[in-house]
């Protein structure tokens, strides 16, 4: 059942003509809690007693990974705690039936035998519930529970042919995993060179400077919306190299960061000691750079000036409290430090606020904004426009492209090679009018 922003189930036990014994319900609540500045996850029973190794799993053994995993499997574990009261069954007797009962949990459906029948709100895809019982298999690790059907795998099969190898592939799978296809990766409807200007030109009329330098960070250098939410006054500097002096933006994670300024390919801030270590001083681990243009970084600290100045004359205390940012880096000058865009009232600029404001812009521009499908993130059209540019207008190598994107695999580069269906039709006239032109009898039909 769903009350308020809750789910609750109800098990109900009833006797061979369907009439009701008795009624049980399970709720087992999941509380986020900010503790100096790190997000902590706490899993209650419904006799509100901490779910004590849940507790260490998220909070400890995966304290180095994003927010967003922590969430993800935190979610996860509440439903494997919420099946196994709902089923009576103990985590440490799992057995094949329970673990293919548990899958019809997830999935939301209902077997087509057996002694008992489910009826769930939320259904789940094939994939999404592979996610899930890859979290448990971590999970029971973790706490030294076996579980042989879950832990199970298949022999290895050759998969196809490695594009970039040339090789075939030797792959395994989990038994108890479920068949998922292959979905088409398409590219979602990215920024266009005709549709860049629209939006530029309405940031403009709005005069909204932060906007217009979140935008082309995006759009002409590539940046995800979280590193460029988590830029700070040290993140933006001039550098030498190679005895030329280039302005350049650092992107890297700091413990007081919250889950929309994280930079998800860096290294995972909990502690101000990590600044020292040697991992966090590792370009592409702790940290990534990206130069950008003079003009962008004018643009940027021309913001900095008028945004911060006025800021912190309306309310030094609330600027403070509310923009401040760890220091990375040691200077000799030891000045503070902080986030780069802010919102009106001169604390750190959120997510939320930012997407309702881009939301608006893309509407007034009349550029479709996909409004039922979660996957096609506005944001994220700024890179896709980014990487489709290089694509279609200067012909990047793959290769190229995966370091201009900061892409650790080429495999997650190779999505952006793929393109929209317009494009495709595009590609495909061009050919047949090229092949028109080679061949004048096929248009005529006299062959």
């Amino acid at each position: 059942m769903k009350i308020s922003n809750k789910s609750i189930f109800e098990r109900i036990h009833a006797d061979e003509n369907g009439t009701p014994i008795n009624k049980d319900t399970i709720q087992y609540r999941l509380y986020k809690i900010n503790k100096n500045g790190q997000d902590i996850f706490v899993l209650y029973d419904d006799n509100m007693d901490v779910i004590s190794p849940a507790y260490r799993y998220i909070n400890i053994a995966m304290a180095s990974q994003s927010y967003n995993s922590r969430e993800k499997a935190m979610y996860a574990v509440r439903l494997l705690y919420c099946f196994l009261q709902l089923t009576k069954t103990k985590i440490t007797k799992l057995k094949q039936d329970d673990i293919e009962k548990l899958k019809y949990f997830l999935l939301g459906y209902s077997p087509e035998k057996g002694s008992y029948s489910m009826q769930l709100q939320t259904v789940r895809s094939n994939a999404t519930v592979n996610g899930y019982l890859n979290v448990y298999r971590s999970y029971l690790k973790y706490i030294n529970i076996e579980c042989d059907y879950l832990f199970e795998t298949k022999k290895a099969i050759i998969k196809g042919i490695n594009r970039m190898t040339e090789k075939a592939e030797l792959v395994t799978s989990y038994s108890s995993n479920i068949k998922t296809g292959t979905p088409v990766q398409r590219v979602p409807r990215y920024i266009s060179v005709d549709n860049f200007p629209k939006i530029i030109k309405i940031i403009r009329k709005d005069e909204n400077k932060m906007a217009e330098c979140i935008v082309r960070i995006m759009y002409q250098f590539g940046l995800r919306l979280g590193e460029v939410l988590g830029l700070t006054f040290e993140d933006v500097v001039e550098e030498n190299i190679d005895g030329n002096l280039y302005p350049v933006l650092y992107i890297r994670n700091r413990s007081t960061d919250k889950h929309f300024q994280k930079a998800k390919t860096c290294m995972n801030i909990t502690d101000k000691a990590q600044f020292r270590s040697k991992d966090y001083k590792t370009e592409n681990y702790g940290y990534q750079k990206v130069i950008v243009t003079y003009d962008i970084y004018e643009l940027i600290n021309t913001y900095i000036e008028d945004a911060h100045s006025a800021a912190r004359s309306k309310n030094m205390t609330r600027y403070k409290s509310g923009v401040s940012a760890d220091k990375a880096v040691k200077d000799k000058y030891e000045t503070d430090n902080y986030y780069v865009f802010i919102n009106s009232i001169g604390t750190a600029l959120s997510e939320q606020i930012w997407n309702k404001y881009i939301k608006s812009v893309f509407k007034r521009a009349e550029i479709p904004i996909d409004s039922n499908s979660k996957k096609t993130n506005l944001n994220h059209k700024f890179r896709h426009g980014f990487a489709m540019f290089h694509v279609q207008y200067r012909k990047t190598p793959l290769l190229e492209l995966q370091k201009l994107m900061r892409h650790a695999s080429i495999s997650s580069t190779m999505v952006y090679y793929n393109p929209t269906e317009a494009d495709e039709a595009a590609i495909k006239n061009d050919f047949v009018n090229e092949l028109y032109d080679l061949i004048p009898d096929l248009r005529s039909g006299n062959i």
